[in-house]
């Protein structure tokens, strides 16, 4: 397992020359820096903690007081006698951020606070959605209602984080390769979500974004090196590695849909999916049930589905195999087997302290974890923590929060180094 990451006991010191307004601004960004990551604090622990004088300090403290960057009150009662001291503390609800996060059946956006509290929340379905014009149109308004729902101005988002499927180019920002969604290749996200004026817009591949959410607050919190293997009806890999989120040059690195497992009795690839997601995305656990079912078995699993057949799908079928069906079972032995090599791959690959299995398919929880382990530990001699992700469906959601936050921080915290 990875270990929490600890706070030093002092922050780094510069020593800076230069004109009064380059100080002026170097000691606010001190400030505001030490507070967002060690406050609440005292201005004595303050002036200790960035090596600045209390007098600059309580300039500092000051101006920030006046334009509610921060906030001071008396600290909590010690039991001690004297007089209790001050703290300052970082407002978080100071500026507010969108983010956007575009599946193959649904939308969800949310406008979050600096603390990746998330103050309004909006989702809409697109399933039967014919066309991107009308899916960009229901973002639009999702986001809209979102952005009044936190009693915010347009204006007043400081910046917006768009998750996609596909691939994002870290150029152009336009998406390649994304078959969930209509008319999707090519896209501008960033011109089509214009309406917020000078707001800097991010656009990030889902699955980039769900190792970010779980490093920062799910299963990976603290870990510097993780591999998040995103199994639903999509397949893919978001990669963290010496902290940094690895996205390719093209930004196709984690597209692990398109692996070809050289030796694996492989299909035929579905429309533009790759080799390994039709091997063991979502849609492989319903045609093997749908071969099972009309070879004359599977009627447990049809009548679990209250005898509609097409409602078969992964999350029943590793219910019955938990349970002990042997036709589930046998659904589930050999794509288990198939997404094993994959992420043996990946592991021989990367080398991860951690892999983090997230998607539709990690819901089948520790049943599911425990033969993958199995299988992983006769694939390759590589140790490696295998964990279920931590915050589920909202992973994305979450990474996009945190996407966000760093794309406004440098302003926010008037930072100049």
């Amino acid at each position: 397992m990875c270990p929490q990451e600890e706070s030093p006991e002092r922050d780094h010191v510069v020593a800076v020359t230069g004109s009064p307004q380059l100080m002026r601004r170097m000691n606010r960004s001190q400030v505001l820096s030490t507070l967002r990551t060690r406050g609440p604090m005292s201005r004595p622990a303050i002036s200790k903690a960035t090596g600045l004088s209390k007098i600059t300090v309580d300039a500092v403290a000051t101006e920030l007081l006046n334009e509610d960057r921060v906030t001071e009150t008396p600290e909590p009662p010690t039991g001690s006698p004297g007089r209790r001291a001050r703290l300052l503390s970082f407002r978080e609800d100071s500026a507010h951020v969108a983010v956007v996060d575009i599946g193959a059946t649904r939308a969800r956006v949310a406008v979050s606070d600096l603390s990746g509290t998330l103050v309004a929340q909006e989702q809409v379905d697109l399933i039967g959605v014919a066309t991107g014009a009308e899916v960009l149109d229901m973002v639009r308004a999702a986001l809209q209602r979102a952005i009044v729902a936190a009693n915010l101005e347009n204006s007043e988002i400081r910046a917006l984080c768009i998750a996609t499927p596909g691939i994002v180019d870290p150029t152009t920002q336009r998406v390649t390769l994304a078959p969930q969604l209509p008319d999707w290749d090519d896209i501008d996200l960033v011109a089509e979500m214009s309406f917020l004026g000078d707001c800097p817009i991010h656009i990030e591949n889902e699955v980039h974004l769900a190792v970010v959410g779980e490093q920062w607050r799910g299963a990976a919190r603290g870990c510097d090196d993780v591999a998040y293997v995103h199994l639903g009806f999509g397949v893919g890999l978001g990669i963290v590695k010496s902290g940094k989120l690895i996205r390719g040059a093209r930004g196709g690195a984690g597209e692990i849909g398109y692996l070809p497992l050289v030796g694996l009795d492989t299909e035929a690839t579905e429309g533009r999916r790759g080799r390994f997601e039709t091997l063991v995305g979502g849609a492989a656990y319903q045609r093997a049930a749908q071969k099972l079912i009309e070879s004359g078995g599977g009627r447990s699993l049809v009548n679990a589905a209250g005898g509609d057949r097409q409602r078969v799908d992964a999350a029943l079928i590793y219910r019955h195999a938990e349970a002990g069906d042997p036709e589930a079972v046998a659904i589930v032995e050999p794509l288990l087997a198939y997404t094993a090599a994959g992420i043996a791959s990946v592991i021989s690959i990367l080398d991860p302290s951690l892999v983090i299995i997230g998607g539709g398919i990690s819901r089948a929880g520790s049943w599911m974890l425990e033969r993958l382990t199995q299988l992983l530990n006769e694939l390759t001699p590589l140790t490696t923590d295998l964990l279920l992700a931590g915050l589920g469906d909202d992973a994305v959601l979450i990474g996009a929060c945190r996407r966000a936050i760093d794309a406004c921080e440098h302003e926010l915290l008037d930072l100049t180094r």
